[in-house]
């Protein structure tokens, strides 16, 4: 029975330790690029601390801005949705069921805002060509990737955590 516990809280760490880092990766993707246009980057900080020209358009807030008529979503709900990976993290270490759920909602709630994110850079391009504006965008950063990419796998982190601790 002891080797079952061992072999339980090795599986428990482990997994507690691939959430932290997805954690960690999240919340560090805010300060890469996020989209890239006309040769410049723009990061989720700059979008959220309004130090960028594109995240100064009317209609801005901490939370998102509108760019021609996208939604785009800051910086601030990588730095939200990383910490709370990490505290999830932190609960399925401490065998904890409730970490798994978090990691699992918030992953996905994170998936979801870097998908609109990346939907919302195509509408960008369209609409500033439909508008004439001279506007060409290289593509999406790799810190938006990080983001969406980090956060899925803590979906799937969490959801493998709720299989590991679920009540025997």
């Amino acid at each position: 029975m002891e080797h079952t516990a061992s072999r339980h809280s090795k599986s428990t760490l482990i997994l507690s330790s691939l959430l932290l880092f997805c954690g960690i990766a999240t919340m560090l993707s805010t300060f890469f690029e996020w989209l890239v246009y006309m040769g410049t980057q723009v990061t989720g900080w700059e979008y959220m601390a309004s130090t960028h020209p594109l995240s100064t358009q009317p209609g801005k807030s901490i939370l998102f801005c509108h760019i021609w008529g996208s939604l785009w979503f800051t910086g601030f709900w990588s730095l939200l949705f990383g910490s709370l990976i990490v505290l999830g993290a932190y609960l399925v270490y401490r065998g904890m069921r409730s970490g798994g759920i978090l990691s699992l909602l918030i992953g996905l709630a994170g998936s979801s805002l870097a998908i609109v994110n990346v939907l919302a850079s195509r509408t960008f391009e369209r609409v500033a060509f439909e508008q004439a504006e001279v506007v060409i965008i290289s593509g999406i950063g790799y810190g938006l990737l990080v983001f969406m990419i980090a956060s899925a796998l803590a979906v799937v982190l969490g959801a493998i955590s709720l299989l590991l601790l679920r009540k025997v």
